[in-house]
């Protein structure tokens, strides 16, 4: 879905129209409109070329995951929805603090 929300943003910032980006991009206004609803997830080099085509570049990163990063939300999955809510809330209450503590 990120890919749609790239795409459609790059078009609007870009100030085009579906049918104006698929004639620069070279492929066709409903294969454009399919990219933005999220029905079909483009390749890379597909995505890379419409972003292109808008006068916007694609700068894509590949950096390795921690894998610790999982059993997290593994962990928050299991909680109740009540449970979720209480852990944002006490985390935010934390953050709030750790800046207080932190101003002069």
């Amino acid at each position: 879905m990120r890919a749609a929300i790239f795409i459609r943003e790059a078009r609007l910032r870009g100030g085009l129209s579906q049918s104006e980006l698929a004639r620069r991009a070279g492929t066709s206004q409903p294969t454009v409109a399919r990219y933005e609803s999220g029905d079909v997830v483009p390749s890379i080099t597909t995505l890379e070329r419409l972003i292109h085509a808008c006068g916007l570049a694609l700068s894509v990163r590949l950096v390795a995951r921690d894998p610790s990063y999982d059993d997290n939300i593994d962990s928050f999955r299991a909680l109740s929805p009540q449970a979720r809510i209480e852990s944002v809330l006490n985390t935010a209450a934390l953050g709030r603090e750790l800046a207080r503590a932190a101003q002069p």
